[in-house]
């Protein structure tokens, strides 16, 4: 089962839509692109990792929210939709 499937599907959306060039790559020198990757590890994360998968998904919101993609307002906003699924 993925961690917050609902708010990765809604980040990675955005993140494609503005930066259009970014792929799923590691390295924080492109953070579009690494934030991509971020996402798919997430996904292939275990629940009994859900502590390492929060962590990272917190930076990932940062992240998101200092290039301006996001407001801490949306990221709560997705995340209260996982956890009314039981996905957190």
């Amino acid at each position: 089962m993925t961690y917050c499937p609902y708010s990765i599907k809604i980040f990675r959306r955005l993140v494609n839509e503005k930066y259009s060039q970014a792929i799923a790559k590691k390295g924080i020198e492109d953070m579009p692109s690494h934030c991509l990757w971020i996402f798919k590890q997430l996904e292939q994360m275990s629940k009994g990792k859900s502590a390492k998968a929060g962590r990272w998904f917190s930076w990932v919101f940062g992240q998101l929210e200092s290039i301006g993609l996001i407001t801490n307002e949306d990221s709560r906003r997705m995340v209260r939709v996982d956890v009314k699924n039981g996905d957190e």
